[in-house]
């Protein structure tokens, strides 16, 4: 594995699918192995 992402979330539920998929798009088109580890600490969603 070459990056870990780390995300802190707080009550993201609306925008998490888009980030998701830019991090995706971002590491595949420079070839990377890659985590994303979310972080969620007391959202509501």
């Amino acid at each position: 594995m070459d990056i870990s992402v780390v995300v802190p979330l707080f009550n993201e539920e609306e925008s998490l699918p888009e980030l998701t998929a830019w991090i995706d798009r971002v590491m595949a088109a420079n070839h990377f192995s890659y985590e994303i580890i979310l972080v969620d600490d007391g959202s509501k969603d």
